[in-house]
């Protein structure tokens, strides 16, 4: 008669821990190609802004 196992392995792997660790890895990639993005956005919205300005000047 084979005793079913109650308990969890507790032992963290080394290969674990490293999966975890390349896991952190791409998500803090992932979030600096946002804030990357972002940045990229609003320098374009600040250039689209300042050409307006420019015609608006030109118009009067």
């Amino acid at each position: 008669m084979d005793t079913p196992k109650t308990y969890a392995n507790s032992q963290v792997s080394s290969a674990d821990m490293m999966r975890k660790y390349q896991d952190m890895i791409l998500e803090n990639q992932e979030e600096k190609e946002e804030v990357e993005e972002a940045k990229e956005e609003d320098t374009e919205k600040e250039e689209v802004e300042e050409a307006k300005e420019e015609n608006d000047d030109d118009k009067e």
